[in-house]
C-alpha cells in the first residue's frame, strides 16, 4: 500500500472481495454513498477508486481515493475528486465537503487546493498515529470550477 493510504490487510483476491463487500459496498447501502470504481474512458481501464465516506473521526462527509501508480499524475484524482464536490454539494445536499491527507502529501494537497478547499487544520485524528492535515470545502463559498 502506498505511504499516504491507510493498510486494510487486504493480500489475497478472496480477502478483497470480502472487504469491498463488508466495507465499500456496506457504506454505500448505509450512507446512500461511498468509494466507488474509477476507469479511464478510453479505454475502460480501472484507475482504482475515489468517492465520499462519513468517519466517526470527522465532521461531515469526506473525499477519499486510492489510485493505481501507474495513473499517477495524469489529472484523473482530479476529475474524480471534483465530481464528489458535485455530487456532495448537488445530490447530497451538503454545503461543506472535507478531506483529509499526510501532510508530506504534496499532489493531493495541491488537488485539493485547486478545488479551493482550503486548509483548516494539522492534527492526529482518533484512531490515527499520525498527524493529518483536515481541507475544507464550502459550496456557498466556493469559486473553482469543477
Amino acid at each position: 500500500m502506498g505511504k499516504f493510504i491507510g493498510e486494510a490487510g487486504v493480500h489475497t483476491e478472496d480477502e478483497a472481495r470480502g472487504w469491498i463487500t463488508s466495507s465499500l459496498v456496506a457504506a454505500c447501502h448505509r450512507q446512500g454513498f461511498g468509494l466507488w470504481a474509477m476507469e479511464r474512458i478510453a479505454d475502460r481501464s480501472p484507475l482504482c477508486m475515489c468517492g465520499l465516506a462519513q468517519r466517526d473521526s470527522l465532521p461531515g462527509i469526506d473525499i477519499g481515493y486510492a489510485l493505481l501508480p501507474r495513473f499517477r499524475g495524469m489529472g484523473y484524482v482530479h476529475e474524480a475528486a471534483a465530481a464528489c464536490l458535485t455530487y456532495g454539494a448537488g445530490s447530497l445536499q451538503h454545503a461543506r465537503i472535507v478531506a483529509i491527507t499526510r501532510p508530506g502529501n504534496a499532489a493531493f494537497i495541491r488537488v485539493l487546493r485547486s478545488l479551493d478547499m482550503r486548509l483548516e487544520r494539522t492534527e492526529v485524528l482518533p484512531g490515527n498515529d499520525h498527524q493529518s492535515t483536515v481541507f475544507a470545502w464550502h459550496a456557498k463559498t466556493s469559486t473553482a470550477r469543477r
